[in-house]
């Protein structure tokens, strides 16, 4: 539908020259193109909902390592500052 409009709307408005084959496969391939980016950032608003949507699994397996990654960094990290302290 949001090609068909697009298309019905740049041959309103942009019909200079009298159309051939080669301006109607032009027209059609760039409304095409445009009504598959409109989809896709229509159907990718929400992510998450819808029939499109995605799992969140791996995002928050992400996370979960990250954090593990943090923890482990800064537990080095105070290990190798209580070792290097000077004492007093």
């Amino acid at each position: 539908m949001v090609v068909a409009f697009a298309f019905g709307v740049i041959v309103a408005l942009f019909r200079v020259f009298i159309p051939t084959l080669l301006d109607m496969a032009l027209v059609s391939a760039f409304c095409a193109m445009t009504g598959a980016v409109l989809i896709v950032i229509f159907v990718m608003n929400a992510p998450f909902v819808g029939p499109a949507k995605f799992s969140s699994k791996p995002f928050d397996f992400f996370i979960e390592g990250a954090q593990a990654r943090l923890a482990a960094h800064d537990a080095l990290r105070e290990s190798q500052d209580a070792t290097h302290r000077p004492r007093n």
